[in-house]
């Protein structure tokens, strides 16, 4: 069981270099001067690549029994 984990978090931590790769690969070129692109499209898809690393950097469930506590709760 521990290998499997081991494996999904090589995984995950490739897909998170793959995205951010991407992204800095998409900026360069958007910042070319061979794309002339609209600055809504460049806006929304800094967006797309922003909110999809989030996401692959904070997973949506985590073990209750594990968090205890956290330093940005109040109270």
């Amino acid at each position: 069981m521990g290998e499997s984990l081991i494996g999904a978090r090589d995984n995950m931590a490739r897909a998170i270099f793959v995205v951010a790769m991407a992204m800095a690969a998409f900026h360069l070129y958007a910042a070319s001067p061979f794309w002339l692109a609209p600055n809504l499209a460049v806006r929304a898809a800094h967006l797309l690549f922003a909110v999809v690393l989030l996401l692959l950097l904070s997973p949506l469930r985590r073990d209750p029994m594990k968090v205890k506590s956290s330093t940005t709760s109040f109270g």
